[in-house]
């Protein structure tokens, strides 16, 4: 007889008992019809031989060919399952046909299959549920938080495979970029976050008023203890209090030796630093947006152009195979010709790969699905010239960078948090006020209300150093923001030089390789002709291909060079 081992349980294919708790049921139907069983816990199924029956307990065998009968009786044995499900295993069982056996055998197997597969599924639902609730803190002040939302990772091959092309033009990414920048919301949070800090700084400059109040009940077990002591006739002392009491407290500061100045200037500078720290974040953003735009025209130029070329080198080897069959063509300039077309397939492979290495990194810039695939719809153009002299471009850009705006204002709100530390040494001035309201609710007497006026004067006349070491702090945090002002100053002049000297090259490089990709057109289509005619060579046709195919890369280089210029020039003058 076989059994099925399930964990610490074992069921037996002949009968079957179950116990969810304390009640225990026994199946003695036979198991030739499918079994309605249902699990409530995953369990995991292995294969095991059951020990053989006593002689003493073996019932006499059944008529061939009926039923298998199953020996209701009160269960011998329950072993207890790790979820709370227990399978009792019968040790006196008729004997079955063996097909029968079979037969309850798969079809009991394939049920627990599909029991198994469906507690493992709601297994995976209820953890997936348990992972997507967050926490709600119940104080007060944490409403209206939004929850952090759930962490999850694509595991199937059709939710990262990549769609269909999707063309997308240079402005419309550039608007994309502005709203799904996660470093640009960074950069906001931080303005708000500044912003927040200000604030504060600014409420030093208001009063803060106080409420207070507090109600007890007291019923005294002394007092009760003096009227029962007390003789007859004197009256007794009421035993219940029920005492009440609130004030409201207003405090002022009215002098602090410039400290609350200090720390709102500070914060102010800080907040302009943040501001111009999201406006340099934004240009940068957009000026790799731009950069990776013309990386996608560029190689989808290249891929045009590799394409064309193996297309011309196609045709090439057409012509020379008709020429050998012909009988003035030799085997060399075929094999010649092969080797051309082969090496230009080569390059067209390895432009293709650039250019869904492009694709994936302008849609990852711009924050798109991870499925998504972009393709540049603008055409390949020169953006424009320039007509700004180099000294007036170098002028604008040290005036309108937000990199060197971060720095000055980062220097300023140091000295300013230098002359906070100082002011904390100084006399520090408040007035304070508070109206005091009494009642007790046991006695009959009305509110009682009271008032106080104060002034408050403190000085701390040694602090041990700690303000004499932050200000050193403060002014060495300074001196940093200068140095790095400095440095900027440097850079961008140098950025700017490079970029109009790139951008007025560029205009020459471009009329110079659009003369060339003439000539090498007219020189192909002679060299062809020559080759026909029989009066030119293989070789001729070959170098003429490959002079036009280098004109033309030279070309869309000498454009994209130009655009990428010009991009970092208007980032440079604030022109994006």
């Amino acid at each position: 007889m076989r059994h099925f081992w399930y964990g610490p349980a074992r069921v037996s294919l002949l009968s079957l008992g179950i116990t969810l708790g304390t009640p225990w049921l026994s199946l003695a139907e036979p198991l030739v019809e499918p079994l309605p069983l249902s699990l409530s816990a995953p369990l995991s199924v292995s294969f095991s031989e059951a020990p053989a029956a006593p002689e003493s307990t073996a019932l006499p065998p059944s008529p061939e060919g009926s039923p298998v009968a199953l020996k209701e009786m009160a269960p011998k044995e329950v072993i207890p399952a790790t979820a709370g499900l227990a399978f009792e295993l019968a040790p006196t069982i008729a004997p079955a046909p063996a097909a029968q056996l079979t037969t309850v055998a798969t079809r009991l197997e394939d049920l627990v299959q599909q029991q198994v597969t469906l507690v493992a599924q709601a297994r995976a639902a209820v953890e997936d549920t348990e992972r997507r609730q967050v926490p709600r803190n119940t104080s007060i002040f944490d409403r209206g938080i939004v929850p952090t939302p759930p962490l999850v990772v694509p595991t199937n091959p059709d939710q990262v495979r990549l769609t269909r092309a999707q063309p997308i033009s240079l402005q419309e990414a550039l608007e994309l970029a502005e709203i799904n920048s996660k470093e640009l919301d960074r950069a906001r949070i931080a303005v708000r976050r500044a912003r927040g800090e200000r604030e504060e700084a600014l409420a030093g400059f208001a009063p803060t008023v106080g409420v207070t109040g507090q109600y007890s009940f007291s019923d005294s077990a002394d007092i009760r203890q003096g009227n029962i002591a007390r003789l007859p006739g004197l009256g007794d002392s009421p035993t219940i209090t029920q005492p009440l009491s609130g004030a409201v407290q207003l405090s002022y500061n009215v002098y602090t030796s410039g400290l609350v100045e200090s720390l709102v200037g500070a914060s102010d500078k800080r907040l302009r630093a943040a501001e111009a720290d999201l406006k340099r974040i934004r240009q940068g953003i957009l000026l790799q947006v731009i950069n990776a735009y013309i990386d996608l025209q560029q190689a989808d130029e290249t891929v045009r152009i590799r394409k064309a070329s193996v297309a011309a080198r196609e045709k090439s080897l057409t012509d020379t195979q008709a020429l050998e069959r012909a009988g003035v063509g030799t085997k060399f300039d075929v094999l010649q010709a092969e080797v051309q077309l082969s090496n230009a397939r080569q390059q067209l492979l390895s432009d293709r790969n650039n250019q869904q290495v492009r694709q994936r990194a302008l849609a990852q810039l711009l924050q798109f699905a991870p499925t998504a695939n972009l393709t540049a719809a603008d055409k390949i153009a020169p953006r424009g010239g320039w007509n700004i002299s180099l000294e007036e471009t170098i002028v604008q850009a040290f005036r309108s960078r937000a990199e060197l705006d971060v720095q000055r204002q980062l220097a300023e709100s140091f000295v300013d948090r230098a002359k906070a530390e100082l002011a904390r040494l100084g006399p520090q001035v408040t007035l304070s006020s508070s109206l005091d309201a009494r009642d007790n609710l046991s006695n009959v007497g009305g509110i009682s209300l009271g008032y106080t006026l104060g002034a408050r004067v403190s000085w701390q006349l040694l602090d041990g150093g700690v303000a004499a070491a932050r200000v050193k702090q403060f002014e060495a945090d300074r001196d940093t923001a200068v140095n790095r002002f400095e440095d900027l100053l440097t850079q961008i002049r140098l950025e700017v030089e490079s970029s109009y000297s790139t951008l007025r090259s560029g205009q020459e490089r471009i009329q110079t390789a659009d003369k060339a990709v003439e000539s090498a057109s007219e020189a192909l289509r002679l060299a062809r002709l020559r080759l026909t005619a029989g009066v030119g060579t293989q070789l001729e046709v070959i170098r003429s291909e490959e002079d036009l195919t280098q004109a033309e890369v030279n070309r869309s280089n000498a454009i994209f060079d130009f655009n990428r210029a010009r991009a970092t020039l208007d980032r440079a003058v604030d022109g994006l």
